[in-house]
């Protein structure tokens, strides 16, 4: 048979051959164009998306993160609004993280936007109670800031409240012997109620400053000397003046040991909201980065 084809045939059959080639090579190439388009077009519109949906995702929770610390280190309330600001941004990128999850079926993109979400529920929480200990925090300081130099002030106008009895029965006839030794006794008191009180407020503004519990708690039992002592004095005063000046003391001092021990509660209530934040944080990264 190949004997008898001739060489025009057989042109026309190489040519045939060639152009079946071409044709089965185009298709393919149409086909794997295709496939790339498809591919393209979901990295456009599903990866690209997700993650810049991340990216955004872990700048705001650092931002937040951020100002939080600085918030909770300085009692920056400035701070604490930008880190609010911040709280918005990343409710709207976790919105969209859902969105686009769901759009796709993106089940771990689902998945990790439900924990994230989760995390920054408690975080935003924990950063509420935060505020609300810092409003208890403000007002203890003004209980300490009033209270400290009243406690100071009662003891002296009570040492010149003594002096003044003494002058006074010095002016009388009678002279009383045992009288003013004990109101010698009571002025050597006082300077001892002195030196209690000053303890305590330079161990509790030093506590304060150094963020230590233990040394705001070390304060306590001198509050119960204090305390003792005033109860002492007004057993042995007579003048119903002086007894007030002496309540007023132990008055003042309740109030500033009262704010102390909140103090002391607030900076424990912090540590634990502390604790609570980092883990928190760390759950919304880790998302982000799955």
């Amino acid at each position: 048979m190949n004997g008898s084809m001739t060489l025009g045939k057989r042109i026309s059959i190489g040519f045939a051959i060639l152009v079946l080639i071409t044709l089965v090579l185009g298709v393919m190439s149409i086909a794997s164009m295709r496939g790339a388009a498809i591919t393209a077009a979901k990295l456009a519109e599903v990866y690209v998306p997700e993650v810049q949906v991340a990216s955004e995702v872990f700048k705001a929770a650092n931002e937040a993160r951020y100002n939080v610390r600085a918030f909770t280190q300085r009692d920056d309330e400035k701070a604490l609004a930008e880190a609010k600001k911040w709280f918005g941004e990343l409710q709207k990128n976790l919105t969209q993280a859902k969105e686009l999850g769901k759009k796709y079926e993106l089940k771990a993109l689902i998945e990790n936007e439900a924990k994230a979400s989760k995390a920054l529920g408690e975080y935003m929480a924990s950063v509420e109670r935060s505020e609300k200990l810092l409003e208890r925090k403000k007002k203890a300081d003004q209980l300490l800031i009033d209270n400290a130099p009243m406690m100071i002030e009662s003891v002296v106008e009570y040492v010149a409240s003594v002096r003044q009895n003494q002058v006074d029965e010095l002016k009388e006839t009678t002279v009383y012997k045992d009288r003013m030794i004990e109101r010698m006794d009571k002025i050597i008191t006082s300077n001892r109620l002195t030196i209690l009180i000053g303890d305590v407020r330079t161990i509790g503004q030093r506590g304060q400053l150094k963020n230590d519990i233990k040394m705001i708690q070390n304060s306590f039992p001198k509050f119960e000397e204090i305390y003792a002592i005033v109860k002492d004095l007004v057993e042995q005063t007579r003048n119903p003046k002086t007894v007030q000046l002496l309540n007023k003391i132990a008055l003042s001092a309740k109030t500033y040991e009262t704010a102390l021990k909140e103090f002391s509660l607030i900076m424990q209530e912090t540590v634990t909201e502390n604790a609570i934040r980092v883990k928190a944080a760390a759950e919304v990264l880790d998302s982000a980065g799955d």
